[in-house]
């Protein structure tokens, strides 16, 4: 008799332990089926944004913007706007996915940009770029956007609400094994208070380059600088602003490792 109810609590037992593997393999394979559907949706909502990104992909904007172009004969003034857009465009795209670029790129795009802006101030905005004979344009690195940022928030904040001429200059020189760029202007911003116009921008460009470069400079015994300062021809009214980075020759670009 015992051996009988002793035989009937094992087969129960076994049946509970059957029903519970049952119930988890159920309840399992539903979880897995609706982790499986809301993967699938995923991927086709992805695939979707995928191809709505690539209907307004840039190459899509630059090929719609050259064909619009082609209808301007290269007389108009409005074929050298409209192509220097498509030019900054293409570049910005290109340089600001490297961590630093050549001198004669940085210097490319920032005279593209200049002819733009030259289109909207006219005869009032005098620009200069002077580059040491002794400097390989083509074979000297920098970090992208370091002269770009500089020169785009000097005309926005410091030469756009400035009456009269306005002066821009960007200079590249050798100094006691340094590479010293100087980008200057004569314009508004500068205020003790408050610093030039090249810290007072969204900040955005700014706090990617000033971390761009603390980034670099881990990585190597004598730094990167910045000064910003006024402009030495500043006046009481219009004081401008000067930025000046300072490149060790030899300087590495190649990221510590930990970072």
């Amino acid at each position: 008799m015992r051996s009988l109810e002793l035989s009937v609590y094992i087969w129960i037992l076994v049946c509970v332990i059957l029903l519970t593997i049952a119930a988890f393999i159920y309840f399992y394979q539903k979880k897995q089926r609706a982790f499986l559907l809301a993967e699938t949706r995923n991927k086709i909502i992805s695939l979707r944004m995928e191809n709505i990104r690539n209907r307004v992909s840039p190459h899509f904007i630059f090929n719609t913007l050259n064909r619009v172009i082609n209808h301007y004969s290269q007389s108009d003034s409005s074929y050298k706007e409209l192509y220097n857009l498509i030019k900054i465009m293409r570049l910005n795209l290109r340089l600001t996915e490297k961590l630093c670029i050549t001198l004669a790129e940085e210097i490319d795009f920032v005279r593209t940009y200049l002819d733009l802006e030259q289109e909207r101030f006219g005869s009032s905005l005098q620009t200069e770029i002077r580059i040491d004979p002794q400097i390989n344009a083509d074979q000297f690195e920098l970090p992208s956007m370091m002269i770009q940022i500089p020169v785009e928030n000097a005309i926005k904040h410091g030469l756009r609400d400035k009456e009269g001429e306005k002066r821009l200059s960007i200079t590249v020189f050798r100094q006691d094994g340094n590479i010293i760029i100087s980008i200057e202007d004569n314009g508004t911003g500068f205020r003790l208070q408050t610093g030039c116009p090249a810290m007072q921008s969204t900040g955005t460009g700014l706090k990617v380059l000033n971390q761009t470069i603390e980034l670099l400079n881990a990585g190597n015994s004598v730094p990167i600088t910045i000064l910003i300062k006024k402009s030495s021809q500043g006046t009481d009214e219009n004081p401008g602003c000067l930025v000046q980075f300072t490149l060790p020759e030899g300087y590495s670009y190649t990221l510590p490792e930990g970072k």
